[in-house]
């Protein structure tokens, strides 16, 4: 079965059909379905992601992820269709959508141009090739919206109601999508379905720690240089470090300021007045 990822910035979104075609006089053979624009029911799996590593962020022995507030995380969520439910309405312009959960404030987003690997007995492999998402505020929700487009680049293309009938007896059909945001400081556990809920231990702690390096002094230009790095962990706002010399000399002169992950540094010169 064929597997393509799209990705960008903010979300990637992989969408895999799997579809069994029914010739048109057995149609009453075909197990009866319900579309459903509202994915409510259909996420299965909920994975959080670590941007800057690439991989899962880490539990504690109760299952818990060890998450900071205020910081981005990647989530991978995994949408797929109940055996009796299809995850599409073609009273809805072909757009289903899903609130989603509190606890974390999702970024906003948009793309188009997801591509969408079906896979048909009648028409075997090819790709949807302009299917779009966004999130969105809903009053005081945010909402995923994917938009369905049966531009397709099977060869002869099909028509929309080739691709709608594909769709319409689909019997596997999964996406997932890869949302930015971040965990809300009360934040304990944050329900996404009826089947996936996930556990998070929060960690607000915050601390700061300030070092600074043996300098050099050179006689000739009378200048003392050296270095200091301050280091943040959690949320630390408005951090004002002084550093102060006693003796005779004059203002500060930073040359360079290297900002990192979790501290930025300084370089500092002090000239000696003579």
């Amino acid at each position: 079965m064929p597997v393509m990822l799209e990705t960008n910035r903010v979300m990637t979104v992989l969408m895999v059909a799997s579809l069994v075609m029914v010739p048109r006089g057995d149609v009453g053979k075909v197990k009866a379905v319900t579309g459903s624009e509202d994915l409510a029911n259909f996420p299965r799996e909920v994975t959080v992601i670590d941007p800057a590593t690439g991989v899962e962020v880490e539990k504690d022995s109760e299952g818990k992820y060890k998450v900071k507030p205020g910081v981005t995380y990647t989530f991978a969520i995994k949408f797929q269709e109940k055996d009796s439910q299809e995850m599409y309405s073609a009273d809805n312009n072909g757009m289903v959508y899903y609130k989603l959960p509190d606890g974390v404030t999702f970024d906003i987003a948009s793309t188009s141009g997801v591509k969408v690997a079906v896979t048909s007995t009648e028409h075997g492999e090819y790709y949807l090739t302009n299917c779009s998402y966004e999130v969105v505020d809903d009053g005081s929700d945010r909402l995923l919206k994917f938009y369905w487009n049966y531009t397709n680049d099977h060869d002869p293309v099909l028509t929309s109601s080739q691709v709608e009938d594909d769709m319409a007896i689909s019997h596997v059909t999964f996406f997932m999508v890869n949302l930015e945001g971040q965990f809300k400081n009360d934040a304990t556990e944050v329900k996404f379905s009826d089947d996936v809920t996930i556990k998070v231990d929060v960690d607000d702690s915050k601390t700061v720690s300030v070092d600074k390096t043996v300098g050099h002094y050179d006689a000739n230009t009378g200048m003392m240089e050296y270095n200091i790095k301050v280091t943040s962990t959690g949320n630390n706002d408005n951090i004002a470090v002084k550093d102060l010399l006693s003796g005779d000399w004059g203002s500060i002169d930073i040359s360079t300021i290297n900002a990192y992950t979790t501290y930025w540094s300084c370089k500092h010169r002090w000239r000696k007045r003579f």
